[in-house]
């Protein structure tokens, strides 16, 4: 099983932004005022009762909820199949999937229809209690398990899947879209440094809001509202400009990345990433949209993913600026192109080299300067161990998890951009 947080941006700067409850709550509170209801676990219960999630209030002005024990059904509903839930209320909110599921439907309309998903532990791995099972990542929805901004408690088990053929690790086609040509579902992720420093990389099956929602387009969806799936597929959340003042958030899109460095035309040539994947063939990006590593954006003091490598962001270079001189009244300046930089490290103390990572005072390292910007592929001696990119020195701040929109909440924004801009 791997986890995920659903709902954070890409590029290391999320923002908060739309969605949660009406009603601020300082978070779970049991009805009978203990701990001892274990939602991974289902234990704590009396028999013939589950640990769940109870809507105390569901409408489009306040979604409140509990974890608490309720009647199982009489006919209970398995993974998959369609469920409901009862009118909100402490002893009335509960669905009628299996123990051990929850209904993922919207939070928003009272006694509402959605389909059963296993119930995860937001920090478990293995075969630890609450963990998904192999090719299932858990997944954080928008008022499910937390109310206004708490933590959630749990999430929920979605399909994992490779970002960038939207292919689902069952094999899949467009995350499970009954039309892959028109796709409804998604392939959605984030790196784990710019939510939490204890889990890898991981990407997940989730609804699509706004289909059209393409390379650097603004990440909002028709209602104003931010989620982590508000793009289209193959593109995920992040910030267009490194200046916190002018910060806006956009759909980036992903690439398959090259060894790119100076050294010859045809590693040079590899900037924009590797063919089909390359960035310039997404609209609105030009040569300065250059592809670079996933491992850029990770967090350095853990092992690598299985996208470290394999998986880019089209970023444009020129937007994001850094120090090169480490002079704090001198401005900064525009990143490098990939094709400029050397597949070896200069000599010398350089102004732009990384600092060796836990070096006191800072000195530079010796890592090649194409690897300094996420240019090229971690060799396997990197693998393991500490590194860091200009990619996480400079653009992880202001970091704010943004939560999954549910299938309801998907569909509503969906109508709404599709009643503004007309059908696709």
């Amino acid at each position: 099983m791997k986890t995920i947080v659903l709902g954070a941006v890409l590029i290391g700067l999320l923002a908060a932004c739309g969605g949660g409850s009406s009603t601020p709550d300082s978070g779970i509170q049991f009805p009978d005022g203990s701990t001892t209801c274990d939602l991974f676990t289902q234990s704590g219960c009396a028999a013939g009762e589950k640990c769940t999630w109870i809507r105390a209030a569901a409408s489009p002005t306040s979604q409140v909820g509990t974890v608490g024990c309720a009647p199982e059904s009489a006919t209970p509903v398995a993974a998959d199949g369609v469920c409901t839930y009862g009118a909100a209320g402490d002893t009335t909110g509960f669905d009628n999937c299996a123990k051990g599921l929850i209904c993922l439907a919207d939070s928003r309309v009272d006694m509402a229809e959605g389909q059963c998903r296993a119930i995860c532990n937001l920090d478990a791995t293995g075969s630890v209690a609450g963990a998904c099972t192999e090719n299932f990542a858990c997944t954080q929805y928008i008022n499910f398990f937390a109310n206004g901004d708490a933590d959630p408690v749990a999430g929920l088990c979605n399909h994992r899947c490779d970002p960038l053929t939207q292919e689902r690790f069952d094999g899949l086609a467009a995350c499970g879209s009954a039309d892959p040509a028109q796709p409804t579902l998604g392939c959605y992720g984030i790196p784990p440094f710019l939510i939490r420093a204890d889990v890898e990389t991981e990407f997940a099956c989730a609804n699509v809001i706004n289909p059209d929602f393409g390379h650097y387009h603004p990440a909002k969806d028709a209602m104003g509202k931010t989620y982590l799936n508000v793009c289209g597929p193959g593109f995920i959340i992040g910030y267009i400009v490194s200046e916190a003042q002018n910060m806006e958030l956009a759909c980036i899109g992903l690439c398959r990345p090259g060894e790119t460095s100076n050294a010859t035309p045809e590693a040079q040539a590899l900037k924009n990433g590797v063919d089909p994947f390359q960035c310039t063939r997404l609209a609105g990006a030009d040569a300065n949209h250059e592809c670079r590593y996933w491992w850029g954006f990770e967090d350095g003091a853990l092992p690598t993913s299985p996208f470290s490598n394999t998986l880019g962001m089209c970023l444009n270079r020129l937007a994001y600026t850094y120090d090169d001189d480490g002079v704090a009244t001198t401005p900064e300046v525009p990143w490098p192109s990939c094709a400029d930089l050397s597949p070896i490290d200069d000599p010398g103390a350089e102004p732009d080299d990384v600092p060796a990572m836990g070096s006191t005072p800072a000195m530079p390292d010796t890592t090649p300067e194409n690897l300094e910007w996420a240019c090229g592929s971690l060799p396997p001696p990197m693998m393991a161990t500490a590194r860091k990119s200009h990619g996480v020195t400079e653009m992880n701040k202001h970091i704010r998890v943004i939560p999954l929109a549910t299938p309801e909440q998907a569909m509503q924004s969906l109508e709404e951009y599709e009643r503004i801009h007309g059908r696709r």
